[in-house]
């Protein structure tokens, strides 16, 4: 008998970043994040609606420095991989940018970023639950009106900026480390 999902592999694709917690480094991922992870964008286009996996995403923590690349229930890790960097590389090198960075899907990806955080603080326990969490991190309140200021400055440039500098690394064989688990039935045990 077969256990639903012991066909997929999943995949951590991991580079160090030094940034602080809501600096405007921060928010830039933060929205770079927003925008990778778009079903309806050109990278979800990329691999979940080719079938190469269910989930992909993009994560950076402060706290831990690190980004990751994430791929997961992938019925072909190595495509999924493949055709992700393939996309990012496109981009990179293209002439025409604007092809992959839509001004709508920017706007929708900041609109992301605003309502979570808007989300965070819109009542007394979450503001609580905030402050509580950053005082145990040793990290700063967020400036609410600072961070909604870096949002609205956010534009195609920065995205790109975020992609040469730090994203392109998640997909060169030379400076990232990459786990993956692999298909249960591919588990060789002894």
């Amino acid at each position: 008998m077969k256990v639903p999902g012991e066909e997929t592999s999943y995949m951590i694709s991991v580079i160090p970043v030094s940034h602080s917690l809501y600096d405007t480094l921060d928010v830039k991922m933060l929205v770079f994040h927003a925008w990778f992870g778009q079903l309806d964008g050109l990278v979800g286009k990329q691999i979940r609606g080719k079938g190469l996996a269910y989930h992909y995403f993009l994560k950076s923590s402060a706290f831990d420095g690190i980004l990751e690349f994430q791929l997961q229930q992938s019925t072909d890790i190595k495509a999924a991989f493949a055709a992700t960097k393939e996309f990012m590389n496109k981009m990179l090198l293209s002439v025409n940018k604007n092809e992959y960075l839509d001004e709508k899907h920017l706007q929708l990806a900041k609109n992301q970023v605003l309502f979570s955080l808007v989300d965070g603080i819109n009542s007394s326990l979450k503001v609580a639950f905030r402050d509580i969490k950053n005082i145990h991190s040793k990290e700063a309140v967020p400036d609410v009106m600072k961070i909604i200021s870096d949002l609205n400055e956010i534009d195609r440039h920065d995205m790109l900026d975020l992609i040469a500098t730090y994203h392109c690394n998640l997909y060169d064989d030379n400076s990232l480390k990459i786990y993956t688990v692999p298909p249960f039935s591919e588990v060789q045990i002894g």
